[in-house]
């Protein structure tokens, strides 16, 4: 079973392995100093998230209590609830840009039909 926290409605941002890299890499050979972020534009609300995964899993998505997964999970079931969504304009303004596409769209499109893939796309050239 696939779940999230009350309505799900907390947004998450995502960012692909490969991108991540790349932002490291843009870092690496910048100037720049502080705390920089790497995540899609867009942060994902839970409840979207969790059902393409329940979907592509085949597994029902339900929500639940806070108190629910405390009681489960521990105290860091609160993270399940948290608005984790990031702005990586900092890294945006240094030349970095996502390309493997978005979670929705990329992650969980690919978990539910593997044909499609979650490759970098050919159109655009690495940052």
């Amino acid at each position: 079973m696939a779940r999230h926290v009350g309505a799900g409605g907390n947004r998450w941002s995502a960012v692909h392995v490969n991108d991540l890299a790349r932002g490291y890499a843009v870092l690496l050979e910048s100037s720049a100093r502080g705390v920089f972020h790497a995540a899609e534009t867009t942060p994902v609300p839970l409840a979207a998230l969790t059902a393409a995964i329940g979907s592509a899993a085949g597994v029902p998505v339900r929500s639940w209590s806070l108190a629910e997964a405390v009681a489960t999970h521990g105290d860091v079931a609160a993270y399940l609830a948290a608005d984790a969504a990031l702005d990586a304009s900092r890294l945006r303004d240094l030349g970095w840009e996502p390309v493997f596409g978005d979670a929705l769209g990329g992650v969980c499109g690919a978990l539910l039909n593997p044909a499609q893939g979650y490759a970098e796309p050919a159109r655009r050239s690495p940052s």
